[in-house]
């Protein structure tokens, strides 16, 4: 029997079956989750990973926390200050749409409709939000799309369904 290495594991082919594959991954880093959701700007369809939501919204967190800290440092430059304000408004307008985007199809993900994005505007409803997205995909394909993680679906990478029964 044929012995190979895989991730510095020792594997040994079984008789009569297949050789050993290790299982595809669709895992992207920080900063591919964060160009995509730039690329799917305005994209309300589909599915989003948790890694995609999250990686997005530390991003965001880093962004204006700098724009924070920069503020905080300027003082009394008050013409500093006012660009850096211009520049951090500009910012925040041109991540509200992706951030909505990016929401809408976390909610896709998990199963529900993107118009529960606005239990956000609810007090306490937006507890439940963010248990929402901070749950896992709904395993399998849904009327959104097949799962981002690939659990589920024999292809992948199939189209969506032209008729969107969920399947």
């Amino acid at each position: 029997m044929d012995n190979f290495d895989n991730n510095n594991n020792t594997y040994r082919q079984r008789r009569g079956r297949e050789e050993y594959q290790p299982a595809a991954t669709n895992d992207a880093g920080m900063f591919e989750m964060i160009g995509k959701c730039f690329t799917n700007y305005a994209n309300f369809t589909g599915r989003a990973r948790r890694s995609e939501y999250w990686y997005f919204r530390l991003f965001n967190f880093i962004v204006l926390f700098f724009f924070f800290f920069i503020f905080m440092l300027l003082g009394s430059v008050k013409e500093m200050r006012v660009v850096l304000l211009i520049i951090y408004i500009l910012y925040v307008l041109a991540t509200i749409v992706p951030s909505v985007a990016v929401t809408v199809r976390r909610l896709h993900d998990t199963g529900r409709s993107g118009w529960s994005f606005l239990l956000g505007f609810v007090p306490v409803a937006s507890i439940m939000l963010l248990i929402f997205l901070t749950e896992d995909s709904k395993y399998g394909a849904n009327q959104w799309g097949v799962n981002p993680k690939g659990l589920g679906s024999d292809n992948f990478n199939a189209p969506k369904n032209q008729y969107n029964d969920g399947f």
